[in-house]
């Protein structure tokens, strides 16, 4: 599960689509910054490396180090899966199962707030 949650907390930090995500490499990070093309709208987008960021990607590249063994040609994508090959599909069955491991029961078996009431909207 290692990989998924790379990919969650990559998503999170840059405010990219789960394919965005996938599709983000190497060679889009240079000087700082990390280049996307969003797959959706087409819009290009420099992200600053820093903070969180910056630890993230130096705990992907560490990952990368440690599942690739050493006769395999390296791979450029961000993101590789147990056995150091690309990542290419995440799947919403793959996001429930690990959403559903890494947060505990008692907050998926919470009752609705009882005093919960909705307000009309205002205006016409």
């Amino acid at each position: 599960m290692r990989p998924l949650q790379l990919a969650l907390r990559l998503a999170h930090l840059t405010w990219q689509r789960p394919g965005d995500v996938l599709r983000m490499s190497e060679a889009d990070i240079s000087g700082g910054v990390l280049r996307v093309q969003q797959g959706k709208t087409k819009a290009k987008l420099r992200i600053v490396i820093d903070g969180e960021l910056k630890a993230l990607l130096d705990d992907i590249a560490s990952y990368k180090t440690t599942q690739m063994p050493a006769s395999k040609v390296r791979v450029l994508s961000l993101l590789v899966n147990e056995k150091g090959d690309l990542v290419n599909v995440l799947s919403v069955r793959t996001l429930i199962r690990f959403l559903s491991e890494f947060y505990p029961a008692e907050i998926y078996n919470l009752p609705p707030d009882p005093d919960q009431v909705l307000t009309p909207p205002e205006g016409g």
